[in-house]
């Protein structure tokens, strides 16, 4: 399992590396429990469309150059068999700034979840930020179906 230290920039050319197919995002962290709990969905994802959709992961630690934090991250998604694109956002990945960078709506929490178009362009963004909606996984299949299909 691989893990790679990021940037905004570098995020952004892992998504032009990925052109040609729709991508979806995960950001998440490991001292979030919602992340946690929904993060095999995003397993599932890269399972079900793996020459369709390509998977990132994006752990937004408060410390990333922690040793502990970097090795539990690497030790989740090991045992997640998270075996697509994981990166950890290289500066402390709860302020404003961070979220901004990732076109994160001001005011979201994690986990954030993005379907992008094959040419790059966000499509849609799921968020727990509205507690009387929270995500729900048939949303995200609803939307990655929708634009796998062409809809």
């Amino acid at each position: 399992m691989a893990l790679r230290d990021a940037t905004h920039e570098d995020f952004r050319a892992l998504l032009e590396q990925h052109h040609g197919k729709f991508v979806f995002v995960d950001f998440w962290a490991s001292w979030c429990g919602n992340c946690m709990e929904e993060f095999p969905h995003t397993v599932e994802l890269a399972k079900k469309y793996p020459d369709r959709l390509a998977v990132i992961s994006v752990a937004m630690e408060l410390d990333p150059t922690d040793a502990g934090t970097r090795q539990a991250v690497l030790d989740f998604l090991t045992k997640q068999g998270a075996d697509f694109d994981n990166l950890l956002y290289t500066a402390d990945g709860t302020t404003e700034e961070a979220m901004a960078g990732f076109q994160i709506d001001a005011g979201s929490a994690l986990p954030y979840f993005q379907l992008y178009d094959r040419d790059g362009k966000l499509l849609q963004s799921f968020t727990y930020s509205d507690p009387r909606h929270p995500i729900a996984r048939e949303d995200i299949d609803a939307a990655v179906e929708a634009a796998l299909a062409g809809r």
